[in-house]
């Protein structure tokens, strides 16, 4: 009648769930949603590349860094596209 009870680590390892625990459905949206992820990611950095500073909000190796390392699910990279860039002057016709 010694029976120990499991510790709180040892409940956590019991119930997580593994990729192979996961149906086909989730496991298609787990992929998208790295998937588009990283379209984003990859998109704000060409853009940030190719944009020159000045129409750029903030240092331009603050945004590559974060949008490079920070995991934001997408949220960074939209960030970036609604508020980091400036819009560019027009110039007028002559």
């Amino acid at each position: 009648m010694n029976e120990q009870r499991p510790t709180r680590r040892e409940n956590h390892r019991a119930n997580r769930r593994g990729w192979q625990d996961l149906n086909d459905r989730q496991r298609v949206m787990i992929i998208g949603a790295g998937a588009l992820d990283l379209g984003l990611r990859l998109a704000g950095l060409i853009d940030i590349i190719r944009r020159p500073a000045a129409e750029v909000r903030g240092p331009k190796p603050l945004w590559i860094v974060a949008l490079s390392v920070v995991s934001s699910a997408g949220l960074l990279p939209a960030t970036y596209f609604a508020l980091g860039r400036r819009r560019a002057p027009r110039r007028r016709a002559s």
